[in-house]
């Protein structure tokens, strides 16, 4: 999501994300590998750097996306604005309004 921000942004948010940084031992994610990330890179680029920093979830920030597909965000999600009024344990996929799945041919029929 950082490629929504401008450059001067992202370095605003480095400093205001920085309390909630936490290690990757303390953070949800802890049980989940990295590992094939880190050896395949970017699907689109083998040289790109995946890492990331994880913070506690505590923020909850309203996104705008084109497409939900297996349960991940298609194309960069683009920020909308922080939500301070919401839990973050408020935030699930489920939530999402989804739209119902149709075979090709009865889209193409007349």
């Amino acid at each position: 999501m950082a490629a929504s921000f401008p450059v001067a942004r992202r370095r605003k948010l480095f400093i205001d994300l920085a309390p909630y940084v936490v290690e990757m031992a303390a953070h949800p994610w802890a049980g989940a590998t990295l590992e094939a990330a880190d050896m395949t890179g970017s699907r689109w680029n083998p040289e790109k750097d995946l890492s990331f920093i994880p913070l506690r979830p505590e923020l909850v920030a309203e996104v705008r996306f084109n497409q939900l597909d297996g349960g991940r965000l298609r194309h960069p999600a683009q920020f909308i604005r922080w939500r301070p009024d919401r839990d973050p344990d408020s935030c699930r996929f489920a939530q999402l309004e989804t739209a119902p799945s149709l075979r090709l041919v009865e889209i193409l029929r007349p």
